[in-house]
């Protein structure tokens, strides 16, 4: 019973060092804070020595100093997360003089930051408000410096800019529910004539929800009391590449996909510049597939690149869990006895078959179809 039961043991302690640490069998590997040495064909005790050495440098032993309440266990999980963090460069600015030429904002947050900026430039646009944002929320102590262009030919900025970010949310006193932010703009000049837009990602499809005025052609001396606007974020857009990796790889130009999720459905085809498409989303889980007809007939999905899973059938599972941009790259081969099929001209006389007897241009042609042959037989009649 006792060696049965030291078998088991070694066994799951093998899987574990196989497939959690990726230990090859035969090897040997020192497990340290997370840290994971190998592969190693013996591990002497100078060897754990020396990891122990480096783990402490690498900031376990300064962990232990400011986590006195803590238990040993938790110095190695906050040791473990710590290292995951992709290193980050960072740059010591000289001694930079702050009498003429820089803002010291006092704060008590537990960070210092320094900004170097020109007065007229779109980055200082949009970095200040990032900047009092953070100073808000009492995370930083900063040093703004100024350092504009000495001649201009033009002036460099052309536009009223506001970033709109928030440093908590706001609720209104009415119904408790997330009240929305803004921005707002006063001292406009009445008589120039104004463009309202919004600068935002490129995979956000945004649009005015409300508003009575001509956003494009603003002029303030023609309202009485200003002019507002309500947007809204329509949906999100899913990008991607198609190809064929048995031509190599080339773009598989008017392939068709679906994009569904629920009742909610949208289409695409792709184009011939290297096989883009986008597709209209918004977050959740998607199913995309080969729209059915032609794409479906021809060709069948082998593969997928990114924030999606190939599933049975030939559909592939897409999830947008934020609002960033969602990027992916489908495979797409043509099926067995299909390779004599262009997808173009399926499509072409796919649309030209849909496009006779329906539409006003066809019920012309009807129309003309008909009445030329007798207009020609009076004409030849009074001849």
């Amino acid at each position: 019973m006792k060696q049965w039961y030291q078998r088991r043991v070694r066994g799951k302690h093998s899987a574990v060092a196989h497939v959690v640490l990726h230990v090859t069998p035969g090897n040997t590997g020192i497990l340290c804070n997370g840290r994971v040495v190998t592969p190693l064909a013996r591990a002497s005790p100078e060897d754990i020595k020396l990891v122990e050495t480096l783990e402490l440098r690498s900031g376990a032993e300064k962990l232990k100093e400011i986590m006195t309440e803590y238990s040993s266990d938790v110095i190695m999980r906050a040791a473990s997360l710590l290292r995951r963090q992709e290193p980050v460069k960072r740059i010591s600015f000289p001694e930079l003089k702050v009498e003429h030429s820089a803002a010291v904002v006092p704060g008590d947050g537990p960070f210092q930051v320094e900004a170097v900026l020109d007065p007229l430039s779109a980055g200082a646009q949009q970095i200040s408000q990032i900047l009092h944002v953070l100073h808000s929320a009492g995370l930083i102590t900063l040093r703004i410096f100024l350092n504009p262009i000495d001649k201009l030919s033009e002036i460099p900025v052309k536009r009223f800019y506001r970033y709109v970010l928030e440093p908590e949310l706001r609720f209104k006193r009415t119904d408790g529910s997330v009240d929305n932010i803004g921005s707002r703009f006063t001292d406009l000049l009445p008589h120039l004539l104004l463009t309202m837009s919004l600068s935002t990602p490129i995979n956000w499809m945004v649009a005015s929800t409300h508003s009575p005025y001509d956003l494009d052609n603003i002029r303030l001396n023609d309202v009485e009391q200003g002019v507002y606007a309500e947007y809204g974020l329509e949906y999100l857009v899913i990008e991607g590449h198609s190809h064929d990796p048995t031509r190599y790889n080339n773009p598989t130009k008017g392939l068709q996909y679906d994009l569904v999720s629920g009742d909610t459905s949208y289409d695409t085809i792709v184009m011939a510049n290297l096989g883009y498409f986008q597709l209209k989303a918004g977050p959740g889980l998607w199913t995309l597939s080969l729209r059915d007809g032609p794409s479906k007939e021809i060709y069948q999905i082998t593969g997928v690149e990114g924030p999606g899973s190939l599933q049975e059938g030939g559909q592939v599972l897409v999830t947008v869990g934020d609002l960033t941009s969602t990027f992916i790259t489908v495979e797409a081969s043509k099926k067995e006895g299909m390779s004599h099929r262009s997808i173009s001209e399926e499509n072409e006389s796919q649309n030209a078959g849909n496009s006779q007897g329906s539409g006003i241009w066809s019920s012309i042609k009807k129309v003309v179809s008909e009445w030329i042959p007798s207009i020609g037989v009076i004409v030849g009649g009074e001849t």
